[in-house]
């Protein structure tokens, strides 16, 4: 697809630099250039999350066969 775009010269002639060490024509550059920096914007990273937390301590004795149960309400 043809499009016109400004490009500072200095810009330019090192694309045009560029394409030509790379053997490749100023158009395929500048689109897997621009296709490479639009894929690393559209990168997600994921937020640092704090988890709370906090040691409950114990709630039932579990050799404690009644406890258990009344802990799980099973009939016992």
């Amino acid at each position: 697809m043809r499009t016109t775009i400004d490009i500072d010269a200095v810009v330019l002639e090192q694309l045009r630099r560029r394409a030509k060490r790379e053997g490749k024509t100023l158009g395929q550059l500048v689109s897997e250039l621009l296709a490479r920096t639009l894929a690393e914007d559209e990168q997600v990273v994921a937020a640092d999350i704090a988890w709370p937390s906090t040691t409950l301590g114990l709630r039932v004795d579990i050799e404690d066969k009644h406890a258990l149960y009344a802990a799980l309400d099973v009939d016992a």
